[in-house]
């Protein structure tokens, strides 16, 4: 005799579904915190990758790697082709000069990178030694088209610490110094500059000395700081920026 107790046959449906409901409630928030710190983690590759993508184009222009590419330039401003009967290395008409960046203000999460190149020779028929004598021109055919990385979005970028908006920016090497009469380099392109354009054409060139590039994925935020380091050399910092929106006040990305 089991003294009137019934035997036990296991949960009842309330039991069941309370166990349920709280495994679903610790379900959710573990898969939101994992989700979260995917993102975040994705959110840093982005911004890592495209920091290092920015330095390669430093690098690049540092080192003097350019398309092999023969190139004409005719006229002044040059008119740039690359469909050249000059033979690699031999073109006297232009040169290589840079690279920039161009992020578009709609489609935020790409942008281009083109090759510059100008007129080697001024008007009087001697060495440019300026960006006004090379007239600066982008090269069409170069240019190449970016996603940016983890398709983070570009929604600001800053030019010398301005809250202008200027959406391109980039590198070039220094023309050289020229004998006491200017008609021969004397010294190669030992130096690089960093330039904007408020046009968005190469022509229209403007001497910089720092940028920032915003970026965020609707929820993070990260600043790309574009500067001489302490050895005098242009690269790149990153900086997290956390999940507040900055302000003006609180530095680039306004």
């Amino acid at each position: 005799m089991n003294g009137g107790k019934r035997p036990a046959f296991g949960y009842t449906i309330i039991e069941v579904l309370i166990v349920l409901a709280v495994s679903g409630v610790l379900f959710g928030v573990a898969a939101t915190a994992v989700s979260g710190k995917q993102q975040k983690t994705a959110f840093r590759t982005g911004v890592y990758e495209m920091a290092a993508r920015v330095q390669g184009i430093i690098d690049d222009v540092t080192n003097g790697k350019y398309s092999d590419i023969p190139l004409t330039c005719t006229g002044n401003p040059p008119t740039i082709t690359t469909a050249a009967s000059d033979q690699q290395g031999k073109n006297r008409g232009c040169v290589f000069l840079g690279k920039a960046v161009f992020f578009p203000a709609t489609a935020k999460s790409t942008y281009q990178v083109y090759s510059v190149a100008g007129n080697r020779l001024n008007g009087s028929g001697k060495p440019a030694t300026t960006i006004a004598e090379a007239q600066p021109t982008a090269i069409g055919a170069l240019t190449v088209k970016e996603i940016v990385p983890q398709n983070l979005d570009v929604f600001w970028v800053e030019i010398n610490g301005s809250d202008a908006n200027a959406r391109a920016f980039g590198f070039m090497q220094g023309l050289g110094q020229t004998n006491a009469a200017g008609d021969t380099y004397s010294s190669g392109a030992d130096t690089l500059d960093m330039f904007y354009t408020p046009t968005g054409d190469p022509v229209d060139i403007v001497l910089i000395s720092s940028a920032a590039i915003c970026l965020t994925d609707d929820r993070e935020y990260a600043v790309l700081t574009l500067g001489q380091d302490s050895e005098s050399q242009l690269s790149v910092k990153t900086k997290m920026l956390g999940s507040v929106k900055p302000t003006d006040t609180a530095g680039p990305c306004a």
